[in-house]
């Protein structure tokens, strides 16, 4: 998560993308953008900046929207290990604020049954049971579902292990009081409800900045690329595996951007708004073209239905 105005770059200035010019040796949260990325950006033009974007429009059936079971595995980030004793909480909203809509706590297996709407941005945060004290609060926004009567969900927690190791891996230390998000980045053709362990769609050559919701950069904050799922302290942008992480943000509503060269040019690919808690992950996937939700085909107004 890279931009202008961090810590070392006093020169400013949006004309040409946040923290242009700015090496990331410098500054965790700039951007360096040295490489066009891979990936299909045919359905969007790339923005100069947020205001100016003109994200992708998403006619949305009403018809569509439904409650139906959410039935899934609780499963690690890392290991992809089930895990059991993990209560997961949804909110039918695309902020977990307040009382939750929802609630239920996995069996043995890490098996959850929950019963959710459709077509319908939703949150939820997967907590494992305290006294095992060994995985963190996790959170996701922007969860989007689509089908009729079962729908298969995908719920992930963070060990407590991985949320030291990773930040270690690139010489970094997670402070309690902030939080880290983490996310992957898609390009048109992936469909936001597909399973995470698919490869389809993932960009490599990506970077991401954090800001405020005033566009201005959060300072303190640094951001990782990872290379076959492990964080590499010397990888400038996304890579095959789309993988990216924001380290030590201020708890909050905050920003993050995807940008990139494209047609030589650089440019916001795609973007997203969340609030975050400290002492916690933030699951935040970022798709071309869309600001925080992207539905699935399937929740969309069929183009060619009369009306």
């Amino acid at each position: 998560l890279m931009m202008m105005g961090c810590a070392g770059d006093t020169d400013g200035g949006n004309e040409e993308g946040p923290g242009s010019g700015t090496s990331t040796e410098d500054c965790g949260n700039c951007l360096s953008l040295t490489m066009a990325p891979t990936g299909d950006f045919s359905c969007f033009e790339p923005a100069l900046d947020h205001v100016s974007a003109v994200w992708l429009d998403q006619p949305i059936d009403p018809d569509k929207a439904s409650m139906v079971t959410l039935e899934g595995q609780v499963r690690d980030f890392e290991s992809d290990d089930p895990r059991n004793q993990t209560t997961v909480s949804l909110w039918f909203d695309d902020l977990a604020e307040g009382s939750a809509d929802t609630s239920a706590t996995t069996d043995g297996d890490g098996w959850i049954t929950l019963e959710g709407p459709t077509c319908t941005p939703v949150s939820y945060l997967a907590l494992r049971n305290p006294g095992l004290d060994d995985a963190k609060p996790t959170y996701k926004s922007h969860q989007v579902y689509s089908g009729d009567a079962s729908v298969e969900a995908e719920y992930i927690t963070v060990s407590t292990m991985t949320y030291f190791t990773v930040p270690a891996l690139v010489n970094l230390s997670p402070d309690p009081t902030k939080s880290v998000i983490a996310g992957t980045a898609f390009d048109c053709t992936r469909e936001p409800d597909t399973l995470s362990d698919i490869d389809d769609g993932k960009i490599e050559g990506a970077e991401v900045v954090v800001t405020d919701l005033d566009g201005q950069p959060l300072e303190g904050v640094f951001v990782k690329y990872f290379i076959e799922n492990f964080p590499d302290p010397e990888q400038p942008h996304t890579s095959q595996d789309g993988l990216w992480v924001a380290i030590n943000v201020p708890p909050g509503d905050v920003r993050v951007e995807m940008w990139g060269l494209v047609d030589g040019q650089e440019g916001l690919l795609g973007s997203t708004q969340l609030r975050t808690y400290a002492d916690s992950i933030n699951i935040a996937n970022i798709f071309t073209g869309h600001d925080g939700v992207k539905y699935p085909e399937d929740c969309l107004l069929d183009p060619d239905a009369s009306e």
